[in-house]
């Protein structure tokens, strides 16, 4: 789970808050990942509650120095959307 949430950060350039239950047939280790891919938090195998500070300023130069929303293909989005429209 721990190298998934940091991949899933660096593809949406924001904080990852990835909750998950612990035992039985769970793997816990609910975790708050930065915009840069650093674990904030990470519970491990313990139930608890942490209460993290997002840096909205952290977002901003993220955003700025990888500016992932401005690279899309937002044209080939609305292609594939029109040609799966209604199926």
């Amino acid at each position: 789970m721990r190298s998934l949430q940091i991949k899933a950060r660096r593809e949406n350039d924001g904080y990852r808050i990835a909750p998950n239950q612990v035992g039985n047939i769970y793997t816990g280790h609910s975790m708050v990942v930065d915009p840069f891919g650093r674990i904030v938090v990470d519970l491990a195998e313990r139930e608890g509650i942490e209460i993290v500070d997002i840096d909205l300023n952290l977002v901003a130069e993220v955003r700025k120095k990888l500016p992932l929303l401005k690279n899309r293909c937002a044209d080939v989005y609305a292609k594939y959307a029109a040609t799966t429209k209604g199926s």
